[in-house]
C-alpha cells in the first residue's frame, strides 16, 4: 500500500496572518487533584513590523479567551487591538503586555486560545497565570 505525501513551500513574501488560531496546553500547575482560584492572566508578546494585505495596511488584533474543566466552551478574555498607525509604530519591536484581573473558582485548571489578525514576525514573550490553591475545611471529628 503506498503512502502519499503532500509537499509544501513556505512563502517568505507573505507578512501578515489574516486567522492565527491557537490553543495552549492545559494547565494544571503540577497539582491536578487540587481546586484552584485564578485572579489574573498575563500575556506579553511582541513583533518586528506591521503587514499588508492588498494595498491597505493591517493593524494587528489579538483575542484571548479561555475555558476550564468547569467551562466547556471558551469565554473571552481579552483583546490587543492598535487602533491607529501610531499605535502601531509604537509598539513594533516593544513587548506589548495584556494583564486582566479574572477571578475563577473551584476549577483544577484552565487552557487559552489566542487568535487574531497579526505580523508574521509575532512572537508570545510570556505567559503568567496567578492563582491559588484553594484550603479544604477539615471536618471536626465527632467525639
Amino acid at each position: 500500500m503506498a503512502k502519499s505525501t503532500t509537499a509544501y513551500k513556505w512563502d517568505k513574501d507573505l507578512n501578515y496572518s489574516e486567522n492565527l488560531s491557537f490553543e495552549t496546553k492545559y494547565y494544571d500547575f503540577g497539582t491536578m487533584g487540587l481546586d484552584k482560584t485564578i485572579y489574573s492572566i498575563a500575556l506579553s508578546f511582541g513583533y518586528g513590523s506591521w503587514g499588508q494585505i492588498g494595498s491597505g495596511l493591517i493593524l494587528p488584533t489579538l483575542n484571548v479567551s479561555y475555558r476550564t474543566n468547569t467551562i466547556a466552551e471558551y469565554v473571552p478574555y481579552a483583546t490587543f487591538l492598535s487602533s491607529s498607525v501610531s499605535d502601531m509604530v509604537n509598539a513594533i519591536n516593544t513587548v506589548q503586555t495584556i494583564k486582566r484581573k479574572i477571578k475563577v473558582k473551584n476549577i483544577k485548571g484552565i487552557q487559552l486560545k489566542i487568535y487574531g489578525m497579526i505580523p508574521d514576525d509575532f512572537l508570545i514573550n510570556d505567559i503568567a497565570i496567578e492563582y491559588r490553591h484553594i484550603r479544604k475545611k477539615a471536618v471536626g471529628s465527632p467525639s
